[in-house]
């Protein structure tokens, strides 16, 4: 005898709506599309609003968003008059995030760099929509698990250095370093939301997060002092800056 319960089908994730193309359901296109969602989750995307009259932390919830002026149009507003009612798009296609303009009147920038086609973004990377300075904040694959809680292996040496640079107060950088720990929150998201760093600052930052977690370990270990080792690294990266300018120049 034949069961008269219906087969219970399960739900489609909200974030299949975002997709463009029809999907073959149990074909090997499924599992591309699955592994893209369940990636896109994990990298737990975040956009830091650091206007002054608008300092919020925004949460991507969408594979697929429009930033704008227009509430009708776009997903992630902003209130600006230097922002367009529809004026880019944050997509995550095959593992990565891209920002692209879509035609704005003040155009959009990465790091200070126009955008003129679909950009990548890197976490913890200043984006600019006309004048408005955000950070793109996203789950560094090189975080560590503490406690079930994730931390940049480099939290210390980078709010160490904000202090020594002048960027953060003493107080100021144990505060955040205390708030990254306990909660997983990045650093970069809580130095621009508190207004203590600008979104193109802790970008520069954390672009020689590497640099200044090795020069951290070396001092500790009872090397050069930090003082030396910072400058040693100012020296270095000069040195690379200048190389690259003359090398442009041929």
């Amino acid at each position: 005898m034949q069961s008269s319960i219906p087969e219970v089908r399960p739900e489609s994730s909200a974030l299949f709506a975002s997709t463009e193309k029809t999907v073959r359901v149990g074909g090997s296109a499924i599992q591309g599309v699955l592994v893209n969602v369940a990636r896109f989750k994990a990298a737990q995307p975040k956009l830091v609003i650091a206007a002054e009259h608008d300092r919020r932390v925004v949460v991507i919830e969408e594979m697929d968003v429009v930033v704008g002026r227009d509430a009708h149009q776009a997903k992630i507003v902003v209130q600006h008059q230097s922002v367009s009612a529809k004026h880019a798009q944050i997509k995550f296609e095959n593992g990565r995030f891209f920002v692209e303009d879509l035609k704005s009147v003040n155009g959009t920038f990465v790091d200070g760099v126009p955008v003129a086609v679909p950009t990548p973004l890197l976490p913890e990377q200043a984006v600019t929509f006309g004048t408005v300075d955000c950070l793109f904040v996203q789950r560094a694959a090189e975080a560590s698990a503490a406690g079930g809680v994730h931390q940049d292996p480099h939290a210390q040496a980078l709010c160490d250095h904000a202090v020594r640079l002048g960027k953060a107060t003493q107080q100021q950088a144990k505060e955040v370093l205390a708030e990254h720990r306990k909660s997983g929150t990045s650093l970069g998201e809580l130095f621009v939301q508190r207004g203590i760093l600008g979104p193109k600052e802790w970008s520069e930052l954390y672009k020689q997060r590497q640099i200044i977690g090795g020069m951290a370990e070396i001092a500790a270990k009872g090397g050069a002092s930090m003082s030396k080792m910072v400058g040693i690294m100012v020296v270095v990266v000069g040195l690379a800056v200048l190389i690259t300018v003359m090398l442009l120049k041929k």
